[in-house]
């Protein structure tokens, strides 16, 4: 009797705009762990015919869609940001087909052998992505490093972009809900520690297995 597949680990890794995740994901696909990006692909929800665009028109006025039918993305967040309700409902509809083409990935990258596999999320926990997870990963940088990294990417002022990071959560609340954290300061070099990091979730996850 042939032994079952070993599980492959899910990984969720999550920290504020500007901490660096995406450096982060990068490092780790050179070491073999695939990651999937899952605010590309929420984007990729917004692209004219998909079914999850019928379900935003039910719910949200003409006035936060373009001619062609996509969401404004900037209005559609002016909608949704003051207003709880209103992001309750976004979340609720989108967050369902983000699932979905999480688990047809995982599914996926089980099938080519791959024994870990990491879900990038800023919004891993109130998502409830996490649920799906063995471990968590929270990448961290400190204030100043975040803005600027915001700013040079995504050209706006200094002080949109710390109204950005003031929205969202402190480290406070990744190093309390993360099983691992990763600081990733401004010029550092972070492959030792990503190397040390696989090879920890790796030894972590048997041993409780």
């Amino acid at each position: 009797m042939t032994d079952a597949p070993t599980p492959i680990i899910i990984v969720g890794l999550t920290g504020g705009s500007g901490a660096g995740k995406g450096h982060v994901c990068e490092l780790l696909r050179e070491y073999g762990v695939p990651c999937l990006d899952t605010d590309r692909v929420a984007h990729d929800l917004y692209t004219p015919g998909h079914p999850c665009l019928d379900e935003l028109h039910a719910c949200f006025p003409p006035s936060v869609f373009l001619p062609d039918g996509t969401p404004d993305r900037a209005r559609l967040g002016d909608a949704v940001f003051h207003d709880p309700a209103a992001l309750a409902r976004l979340n609720g509809i989108t967050h369902r087909y983000i699932r979905a083409v999480c688990d047809r990935w995982l599914t996926q990258m089980h099938g080519e052998g791959h024994d870990m596999a990491v879900l990038d999320a800023p919004v891993l926990f109130e998502s409830g992505f996490a649920d799906m997870c063995r471990c968590t990963v929270g990448v961290l940088a400190d204030t100043e490093t975040r803005v600027r990294r915001i700013v040079r990417r995504d050209g706006i002022p200094r002080e949109r972009a710390l109204a950005r990071i003031a929205a969202q959560h402190d480290d406070a609340f990744f190093t309390s809900h993360c099983t691992y954290v990763l600081r990733n300061p401004d010029g550092a070099d972070l492959r030792g520690a990503v190397r040390e990091l696989i090879a920890s979730i790796r030894r972590d996850c048997h041993e409780t297995r």
